[in-house]
Order: structure tokens, then C-alpha cells, then sequence
């Protein structure tokens, strides 16, 4: 995957500033990527993953999400909380779902960031790939109920 978007991006040199924040006693399941879309910087914050999943699987995970905005993989393109970030961050900062449609780009990003921490040779268990993604999944289904006879504005 990442070898075709390498070859894609021609010679122009870019530089990346990626600043990770391991925080052994963190909340659980808190982990994140931040930056601004086009930025060159990022704040990645890792905290222990309630499955007990290795600190660096989950840390190659958020550097897949790193890699997917430097290159603008499909997933990260797609992904609500990057097309559409005050809308995706004003539902998720209340405990209030995106809509199944938004839920699905997202685990499309969140499975794509998986793919790309496998092919940077982390030794990613699939059993941690699958607890990650079956939350996104649990939340999919949350949304579907929340939001069952409502149609999102752009529909």
C-alpha cells in the first residue's frame, strides 16, 4: 500500500515534525493523532490500551494515521474527522455519535492506519488490530440506533 503512494509522490522534498507522548498511568483507550490538516506537525498521545495491547503496536497504529495524512491515503481522506473536523469533533466531545455513514469512513481510516502499521513490520497482533476495530464497530452500531429515522443533512 504505502510503496504506491510513495511512488506517487514524485522528488519534492517535505519535512515532518512527529512529537509522541507516551503516558504509561493515561487514560485507557485514549490514545489520538493531532495535527491541522496540511500541517507538518504532529502530536501523537499514547496511553495503554484496555485489551493490554504493547505500547508500541498501538503507537505504529497512530503513526499509520500519520503516514495516511502525509500521503493522503484514501482512508485518512475520507475519514469525517479530518473532511468535516468541527462537526465530527462537536458530536464525539458530547458523547454523541456520527451519523452509520460518518461511522463507516471511520473505520475505513481506523482499519487503513492498522494495514499501514503492519506493513511498517510492527509485529501488530491480530487479536489487538480486532479489539481496536470491534470498538469503532460497537460505536457504528450506537450510532445506528441514535440516529434511526433521521437522515444526515447531506443525504
Amino acid at each position: 500500500m504505502l510503496n504506491n503512494w510513495f511512488s506517487k509522490q514524485g522528488t519534492k522534498k517535505r519535512e515532518y515534525l512527529i512529537k509522541i507522548v507516551v503516558d504509561e498511568e493515561g487514560a485507557i483507550d485514549r490514545s489520538a493523532t493531532h495535527s491541522r490538516p496540511g500541517g507538518n506537525e504532529f502530536l501523537i498521545d499514547i496511553t495503554p490500551a484496555s485489551n493490554g495491547a504493547p505500547l508500541a503496536s498501538v503507537t505504529a497504529h497512530e503513526l499509520g494515521h500519520v503516514l495516511g495524512s502525509i500521503f493522503e491515503t484514501p482512508g485518512y481522506r475520507a475519514d469525517p474527522r479530518i473532511t468535516n473536523p468541527q462537526h465530527a469533533n462537536l458530536l464525539l466531545e458530547r458523547g454523541i455519535p456520527l451519523f452509520p455513514e460518518e461511522q463507516g469512513r471511520m473505520i475505513a481510516s481506523e482499519t487503513e492506519a492498522w494495514d499501514i502499521a503492519e506493513e511498517m513490520g510492527n509485529a501488530v497482533s491480530l487479536k489487538d488490530r480486532e479489539h481496536s476495530l470491534a470498538s469503532y464497530r460497537k460505536g457504528a452500531e450506537f450510532a445506528k440506533n441514535f440516529w434511526k429515522g433521521y437522515r444526515a443533512p447531506w443525504q
